[in-house]
């Protein structure tokens, strides 16, 4: 069971090293998994042969090189992702979205100097086109 736990959280952590360098994450998990079980069969048969002389309770011990192969397997993949190279966009997963915002053209400036009414003598804000207390249109700067 313990072996299970391992197998989960390192192909977790390699499958987020390959997300990282641009790589599909999935498809390296699927890797670190294959790789796990292909070193621990390996490791059981070489261990077989070697404790084959012992007699059969030796056989038991065979469970040592095992989880040696699948150590083996597992540091086989982090040493290939550790050597891919960094794709220059990731992976793509779906249609590439859109920017948040148009860009837009850069406003003029606006005077910042509030102005008064020539009418009633209020003191309206920049923004102000009317005169807040007499609604009196403001007039525009003689140019």
């Amino acid at each position: 069971m313990l072996d299970i736990l391992v197998i989960v959280l390192f192909s977790k952590q390699i499958g987020r090293w390959a997300e990282k360098k641009g790589y599909k994450r999935g498809m390296y998990q699927g890797l670190v998994i294959g790789a796990w079980f292909t070193g621990e069969i390996l490791g059981l048969i070489a261990g077989i042969f070697l404790l084959a002389d012992m007699g059969e309770d030796a056989i038991y011990l065979a469970i040592f090189p095992a989880l040696l192969g699948a150590g083996a397997g597992i540091m086989t993949m982090v040493f290939v992702v550790k050597a891919l190279p960094f794709r220059a966009f990731p992976a793509a997963t779906g249609p590439i979205p859109a920017a948040a915002e148009p860009v837009r053209a850069p406003r003029e400036q606006a005077p910042v100097e509030p102005w008064t009414c020539p009418n009633c003598g209020y003191h309206n804000t920049y923004k102000d086109t009317y005169c807040f207390n007499c609604k009196k249109e403001k007039l525009s700067a003689p140019g």
